[in-house]
């Protein structure tokens, strides 16, 4: 779902849950509504709730980049010199597809700092 203009409202009962699912989510619904204190039926509405108004919009796994060989990141700024069509499509066609225009940030993932380097200067 878009992200809303206006914020959702919150109780501190919908507050506790994000909190509680910011910490693990994969708690189990009956546990979470046990460290929340609310019945498990009224936990999972509130949840699904949460989920079909956009404040939850997926749930995902904290990989550990280290162990699958991609141990260095880094944030590169880009700005091009000149804002030429041509330059614009040779710089898109290299770096992964991202909103913006002319200004961009990556995200980049490698396996040792040398390859960082070599990216921010290419």
């Amino acid at each position: 779902m878009p992200n809303n203009l206006q914020p959702a409202a919150l109780d501190p009962v919908d507050r506790l849950i994000l909190a509680k699912l910011d910490e693990d989510a994969r708690i189990p619904n009956n546990a979470l509504a046990e460290a929340v204190g609310i019945a498990p039926s009224t936990c999972h509405a509130r949840v699904r709730a949460l989920r079909a108004n956009g404040v939850i919009r997926g749930f995902h796994a904290d990989l550990d980049l280290g162990a699958i060989g991609l141990a260095v990141q880094a944030m590169i700024s880009v700005r091009l010199h000149a804002h030429t069509r041509g330059q614009m499509d040779a710089f898109l066609a290299k770096a992964p597809l991202m909103p913006g225009v002319i200004r961009r940030l990556l995200h980049v993932r490698h396996r040792r700092l040398r390859h960082s380097r070599g990216a921010a200067q290419r």
